[in-house]
């Protein structure tokens, strides 16, 4: 009985779209426009400028790495996105789009948190789309030729994915920037993206090419952008963006380099983790940060190389001296601006609740402690 209503189903099932299929839309690959990033800028006149870098469907091929770069202006992000699918005359669809690129004039206005909603209510990208701030216009990045074949959504894609735990990179999804902004801090943090100009490939024997100097790029993404409610308060620098990585996460690669006059100490960091201690006092968090590593080199003052690479505990001593007043210093400097960005208002919250009050940032005692344990 059981097999004959399941036969009953199907042939019902297999009717129906028979019979209603004509009426399913018919968006044929070819009249859609897949969108792999899309970039925002604020204009001087306060419109929005969106930047879509499309991957384009012909028949049942689609094109690889190729691409088409079309931005559009409007009074909202929706307009804009509109009329880029009226100019391109396809739908644009962003169910690939893994990077949202934002100008720098973003950040220097006050349209960050218009953008995250509307980002995250309209579906517009993936919540988990690494969201970035670049130093140019979001139109010139994805127009740019990366220096290995890749297309510059790609590339940023990839160079994330792959280094987003590396100690010099900030990883930053859709969704933390808007909790970050709703934060009682209030601060976001995302990679800050530039362009580095390097020579064009050198063409085979068998081919010819007239490409001018300087016509492909790498993109560096070791300084980090921090705002407070959506406004940038600096770019840092990648201490900063270390700071960062080892007090909030865990690194699991990456390379610190210690130059202790005499000698410079090369250690390539295999794993890190910090715990973080909150005062009943409110006003004091102690930090426990210890790291893996593995010496890479030792090289002396004059550029000779002593033979091996063991170091004694003097020598891992002053690195971990120098490790804890980088993010000491980092720490200060956040303290004078009144950015909250290790969310340590938050963590009091999470430990003590109600209790906490009047948090003031510039009150609080950062006890941080650093621990190198060298691997063989």
């Amino acid at each position: 009985m059981s097999r004959k209503i399941k036969w009953i189903a199907t042939i019902l099932t297999a009717v129906a779209f028979l019979v209603f299929g004509r009426f399913l839309p018919d968006d044929e690959l070819t009249e859609r426009g897949m969108a792999v990033g899309i970039g925002i800028d604020v204009a001087d006149d306060g419109e929005y400028i969106v930047t879509a870098q499309m991957l384009s469907s012909n028949g049942n091929q689609t094109m690889g790495n190729g691409t088409r770069v079309v931005k559009a202006k409007g009074q909202s992000i929706t307009e804009a996105i509109a009329k880029i699918s009226e100019a391109t005359g396809k739908t644009l669809t962003v169910t690939h789009c893994n990077v949202l690129l934002l100008g720098q004039s973003v950040v220097e206005s006050e349209s960050f948190e218009y953008i995250t909603y509307m980002m995250l209510k309209s579906t517009y990208v993936n919540d988990n789309a690494y969201v970035l701030v670049c130093q140019e216009n979001t139109y010139d990045v994805f127009n740019s030729k990366t220096g290995f074949g890749d297309n510059a959504s790609i590339y940023i894609q990839s160079l994330i994915s792959r280094y987003g735990n590396y100690n010099t990179i900030i990883y930053r999804a859709l969704s933390q920037c808007a909790v970050g902004y709703y934060d009682k801090s209030g601060i976001t943090f995302m990679p800050y993206l530039k362009k580095v100009p390097i020579a064009p490939k050198v063409p085979s024997s068998d081919e010819f090419d007239d490409q001018s100097p300087n016509d492909d790029y790498l993109f560096d993404m070791s300084s980090v952008a921090i705002c407070k409610k959506g406004k940038l308060l600096g770019i840092f620098d990648t201490n900063a963006t270390k700071a960062i990585n080892y007090i909030l996460n865990e690194v699991d690669k990456g390379s610190e380099e210690f130059d202790l006059g005499e000698e410079k100490i090369s250690l390539y960091v295999l794993r890190s983790k910090t715990k973080l201690e909150y005062g009943k006092d409110m006003k004091t968090v102690k930090a426990d940060l210890k790291i893996g590593a593995n010496v890479k080199s030792i090289e002396k003052e004059n550029g000779g190389y002593p033979l091996g690479l063991s170091v004694d505990s003097k020598r891992i001593k002053a690195c971990e001296d120098t490790l804890k007043k980088q993010i000491e210093s980092f720490f200060e400097k956040m303290q004078a601006l009144g950015a909250d960005v290790f969310y340590l208002e938050q963590g009091f919250y999470s430990k003590y609740g109600n209790e906490i009050k009047n948090f003031n940032l510039k009150e609080v005692v950062f006890d941080l402690s650093v621990t190198i344990n060298v691997e063989k």
